[in-house]
C-alpha cells in the first residue's frame, strides 16, 4: 500500500490504500457520527428556549428550530432503519446543513444582529471538523455554504459594521477549523498506516512462527521415521551378530570372531546414538507444551534408583517435604538420561550415592558417582547443547555421547541448574531444582 496523501484532499493517492481507509474505518466512523448528531440534535433543539427570551419573533424561530431539529433526527433514523449506513457521511453533512439554513432563516427573519447567533455557524464548524467524521472536503464545503447562507441572512441589515465584524469572526474560526481538520485527516490516515505496517509485520512474523513450529514438527517426524526404519534392522543386525560371533567363537576361527564382535559393537553404539538424538529432541516438543506441577522429589528419586542397572550400587538421603515446581515428564527425562549415563560401561560407574540439600529458593539434588574423573572441560563439552556445536567433525568416536546433553538440556527447561565437581576419587554432579514455593508464586 502506498502512503503518499494528496496535499489538498488529505486522501491517500493510491484509490486501493483509501478504499482499504475507508473500510477499516466506516464502522467506527458511522458509530461516532451516530452518536454526535443525537447529542448535537438534542443541544440545538433545547436552544429554542434561548429563542423564546431573546427574539422578537420567538415563534417563529422556535417554529424553525424544531421542525429542523425533526427533519434531522427522522433522517437519521431512516437511515439505519432502511439500512443505508455506507451513506452515513453525506446524511450527517446534509443535517448539519438544514440546521445551518434554519440559523439563516432565524437571523433573516430579525431585524438586527444584536443576538450573537453567528455562533452557531462555528459551533457547526467545530462539530464538522473534530467531532464527526466526514473526511477533509466536505467539512471545508458546508462552512463555505455557512459563510455565504449568513451573508444572504444580513444582507440589508442596519448596522453593516457589526455584520462584516461577524463575517470577519467566521472567515478566521472557519479556517482555524479547516486547518485543525487538515492535520486531523492527515493524522488519521497516518495512524491508518502504521496500524496496517503492524498487521503486516505481525502476519509475517505469525507466518514465521508458524513455519518454526512445522520445522520442529518435521525435526520429530524425521527423528520418529529415522527410528522406525532404523531400529528395527539394527536389532535384527545386533541379534544375527551375536549369533555369528559365538559360532565363530565356537570353531576357534581367529579373526572372524573379532569381525563379528566389531560389527556388534558398531551397531549397538548407532543404536545408542540415535535414541539419544531422540530423546534430547523430543525435549523440544515437551519445551513447547511445558506444564508445571507440584512435585515431590522423593517419589522422583525412587523412580529414577530403579532405572539404575543392576550393578550400580546406589544409597540415597533425601528430604520427604521436598516439594519442587517443574515439568513431570521433563524431569523424568533428566532422571532417565543419567540413569543412562551411569548404565553405559564406558563411563565405569558402580556406586552413586544420592543426597538432597535444601538450597535458597530451590533443593539441590547431589549425585555422587566413583567413576573416571571428569575435568571440567570435559564435562563442558560433555553438555553443551548440539545447537551450539560448531562442526560434527569436532567430535572424535563410536557414538555421540548424548546422556550428559539430555540432562542438560532437560534441566534447562524446568529452569534448573546442572552442574559438576571432579572429586579425588570421582565427581558430583549437582542438580539445582526451582522450590515450590518461590516457583509457584511466579507462575
Amino acid at each position: 500500500m502506498s502512503k503518499l496523501l494528496d496535499p489538498i484532499t488529505t486522501a491517500f493517492r493510491d484509490k486501493d490504500t483509501e478504499k482499504a481507509f475507508q473500510a477499516a474505518s466506516f464502522a467506527s466512523n458511522c458509530r461516532v457520527n451516530t452518536i454526535a448528531l443525537f447529542l448535537f440534535a438534542s443541544l440545538f433543539g433545547l436552544y429554542a428556549f434561548v429563542d423564546l427570551a431573546l427574539l422578537e419573533d420567538a415563534r417563529f424561530a422556535v417554529i424553525i428550530r424544531t421542525t429542523a431539529t425533526a427533519a434531522g433526527l427522522v433522517a437519521l433514523i431512516m437511515m439505519h432503519v432502511i439500512d443505508r449506513k455506507q451513506h452515513h457521511e453525506i446524511v450527517t453533512v446534509l443535517i448539519v446543513l438544514t440546521w445551518g439554513l434554519a440559523v439563516c432563516l432565524i437571523i433573516r427573519n430579525e431585524s438586527d444582529l444584536d443576538n450573537t447567533y453567528y455562533v452557531a455557524f462555528i459551533q457547526g464548524a467545530v462539530f464538522l471538523c473534530f467531532l464527526v467524521r466526514v473526511g477533509f472536503v466536505k467539512p471545508i464545503a458546508v462552512m463555505a455554504l455557512f459563510l455565504a447562507g449568513f451573508a444572504w441572512a444580513v444582507q440589508g441589515k442596519a448596522d453593516v459594521e457589526q455584520a462584516m465584524t461577524q463575517i470577519l469572526v467566521l472567515v478566521t474560526m472557519f479556517f482555524i477549523c479547516g486547518f485543525g481538520c487538515y492535520l486531523l485527516q492527515r493524522y488519521r490516515r497516518d495512524d491508518f498506516m502504521k496500524t496496517a505496517t503492524i498487521e503486516q509485520q505481525n502476519s509475517k512474523l505469525q507466518v514465521l512462527l508458524e513455519d518454526a513450529k512445522l520445522d520442529n514438527a518435521r525435526k520429530l517426524a524425521a527423528m520418529n521415521m529415522l527410528v522406525h526404519f532404523i531400529k528395527t534392522p539394527l536389532h535384527q543386525i545386533a541379534g544375527f551378530s551375536d549369533i555369528l560371533v559365538q559360532s565363530a567363537t565356537n570353531a576357534e576361527a581367529g579373526d572372524a570372531a573379532e569381525n563379528a564382535r566389531y560389527i556388534q559393537n558398531a551397531t549397538t553404539s548407532l543404536t545408542k546414538s540415535v535414541s539419544g538424538l531422540l530423546a534430547y529432541h523430543r525435549l523440544d516438543e515437551a519445551e513447547s507444551r511445558a506444564a508445571p506441577e507440584t512435585t515431590e522429589l522423593s517419589c522422583a528419586i525412587e523412580d529414577f534408583r530403579e532405572l539404575l542397572p543392576s550393578g550400580v550400587e546406589s544409597s540415597s538421603r533425601i528430604h520427604d517435604e521436598a516439594v519442587v515446581f517443574v515439568d513431570l515428564d521433563v524431569l523424568r527425562a533428566a532422571l532417565k538420561s543419567f540413569a543412562e549415563y551411569c548404565a553405559d560401561p564406558k563411563n565405569d560407574v558402580s556406586r552413586l550415592t544420592i543426597s538432597l540439600e535444601p538450597a535458597e529458593g530451590a533443593w539441590d539434588l547431589q549425585l555422587r558417582d566413583d567413576a573416571h574423573i571428569l575435568s571440567p572441560s570435559q564435562f563442558d563439552d560433555l553438555i553443551q547443547p548440539l545447537t551450539k556445536i560448531e562442526t560434527y567433525l569436532g567430535h572424535t568416536g563410536d557414538e555421540m555421547p548424548m546422556t550428559l546433553r539430555t540432562v542438560a538440556r532437560a534441566i534447562d527447561i524446568i529452569g534448573g541448574e546442572f552442574s559438576h565437581l571432579a572429586l579425588s576419587d570421582g565427581n558430583r554432579f549437582n542438580i539445582k531444582l526451582p522450590a515450590h514455593d518461590a516457583r509457584a508464586a511466579a507462575a
